[in-house]
């Protein structure tokens, strides 16, 4: 077998041949996208063909079976396919499952088409999903592996599924380059496929076939999507026109689910928070007042070292611009309510403090005579000339910390009260290990902020990762980005529920004493 495999090889020289690989959770245009790449006479486009992994994807996600055996099993399909076609495309739901061996072997252009949540939910609630104990797509469909917390609704199910499958595809996908399609009905389809063929660089699918195919209602079959136009399903009916039954979301409940199993910077923009808010305006005094009156200790980022069950809050102010007048408000409005926050500040060079920074580093210098605490806020990263994110040059970094410890002290620096935040995740660069190399006390799980699951969230924040603590704390962060108060709640009463809270302004960037 070995011996023919590698005839084979050489024959069909499989290297050469080219491959399109569409990832997705379901429900997401996947029947129409492969029928769409079928228009091409270049490509044998395929949605969900033999073997379909049903069964297999299940037994995988329950550690009950190697995903490699089955990789191999689906590869070798493939190649048999690749002996009459330059091109082979697959749309498939399951192939999540076995991405990593498929991105190895096949080296396809990626297409993740990723749909909406609520309107992935929504589609899930209609066709039953989690309660059809007879039907085969439901008995494989993927659940936790000790099972379901039994608080949880049909909703909160199917967004764990979506958040689950994304997820995997993000983890497999993350080192290549890949075209993201958004499926939902407030961007339009045919804009993103037109930006998918270009990306695939297909020249025989023109704007008429595009509009052809956008035209029909495809949920294509089982086998190859020439050979199979049954329109049963309506998918593309649903997704644009909205045909099927709306049912009622709890976006609340999705939201949960999403910000505690995959938060991150492809899942993140989803989330609608502000159109679910009570619309009472308040300011920043209103903020305090209300949890200073709801029984909250402000303490410091350190204070969670000996972390009580008491309720709890954190004060955080991002200074990405200056601004006077705004950020003595917000300096003095504390200070009379007897109040202590942690500022973090740019790089010294950075462009926004330009022709202000004698004035920044006055007023880190005031901070730390009142008794506030003090960070860095930087990058860790920054783009080159292909506009790929690379580590920003650790002589760089050393250069923004003793910037910042020329300023409050070096011994203050180190204090568990100061430290460093960033903004995004770098896959080749431990940011967190290169800090304790510095012998730089982190502060807390913020101090990483990261697009990467396993890492902290920028929003819910998970500790598990942090050698710091012990214990496993999960702590709501509010914001006023966009001026606007993200508070992730239905009303601001909800908030006294919570036990601990970061509450996080852009003091220079908008003025606190204003309601919105």
């Amino acid at each position: 077998m070995k011996i023919l495999n590698l005839v084979l090889n050489q024959f069909f020289d499989f290297d050469k041949k080219k491959n399109i690989i569409v990832f997705n959770t379901g429900r997401c245009c996947s029947g129409t996208i492969a029928h769409l790449l079928n228009q091409s006479k270049k490509i044998s486009s395929y949605h969900c063909p033999d073997p379909e992994l049903i069964k297999e994807k299940f037994f995988i996600q329950q550690n009950k079976l190697s995903a490699k055996k089955v990789a191999k099993r689906k590869i070798r399909h493939i190649h048999k396919i690749l002996k009459y076609t330059n091109i082979y495309s697959e749309a498939n739901p399951n192939l999540y499952c076995i991405a990593d061996d498929l991105i190895k072997d096949l080296k396809p252009k990626i297409i993740w088409s990723i749909r909406n949540p609520y309107e992935y939910v929504n589609s899930g609630i209609n066709r039953k999903w989690y309660s059809l104990p007879d039907n085969i797509w439901d008995q494989y469909r993927e659940r936790p592996i000790n099972g379901w917390d039994k608080n949880w609704s049909q909703q909160m199910k199917i967004a764990w599924l979506w958040c689950y499958i994304n997820s995997k595809i993000e983890k497999s996908t993350h080192k290549e380059k890949f075209f993201k399609i958004t499926v939902s009905k407030n961007k339009s389809l045919e804009n993103e496929l037109i930006e998918a063929i270009k990306h695939l660089n297909i020249n025989d699918i023109d704007m008429h076939k595009i509009k052809k195919i956008l035209s029909l209602n495809i949920n294509v079959g089982k086998y190859s999507a020439k050979r199979n136009k049954k329109n049963n399903d309506h998918i593309f009916g649903e997704q644009n026109n909205m045909k099927t039954n709306i049912n009622i979301i709890n976006k609340l409940e999705v939201n949960k689910i999403i910000e505690n199993y995959w938060l991150s910077e492809n899942s993140k923009n989803f989330i609608e928070y502000e159109n679910i808010y009570k619309k009472d305006k308040i300011n920043y005094q209103d903020l305090l007042e209300f949890f200073i009156n709801s029984g909250f200790k402000f303490e410091k980022y350190s204070d969670l070292k000996s972390h009580k069950k008491h309720k709890t809050i954190f004060l955080r102010h991002d200074v990405d611009l200056y601004d006077s007048n705004k950020l003595y408000y917000c300096l003095d409005l504390e200070e009379q309510f007897n109040l202590k926050s942690t500022w973090f500040f740019l790089p010294p060079k950075d462009y926004r403090y330009i022709g202000n920074l004698h004035k920044i580093e006055s007023f880190i210098k005031i901070l730390k005579k009142k008794g506030h605490y003090v960070g860095l806020h930087i990058n860790g990263w920054e783009k080159n000339q292909s506009l790929e994110f690379n580590p920003e040059p650790k002589e760089r970094i050393d250069d923004h910390i003793n910037w910042m410890k020329t300023l409050i002290g070096d011994e203050n620096f180190c204090a568990t009260a100061h430290g460093i935040t960033r903004h995004r995740h770098v896959s080749n660069f431990s940011f967190y290990d290169y800090l304790l190399t510095k012998n730089i006390e982190l502060l807390d799980p913020f101090i990483i902020n990261s697009s990467n699951v396993e890492d902290q969230h920028p929003h819910f924040f998970n500790r598990v990762r942090n050698p710091l603590f012990d214990e496993n704390l999960l702590i709501k962060y509010l914001s006023d980005t966009g001026k606007k108060w993200n508070l992730r709640c239905n009303k601001i009463d909800d908030l006294k529920n919570e036990n601990l809270i970061v509450l996080n302004t852009h003091a220079g960037n908008y003025d606190l004493r204003e309601k919105f």
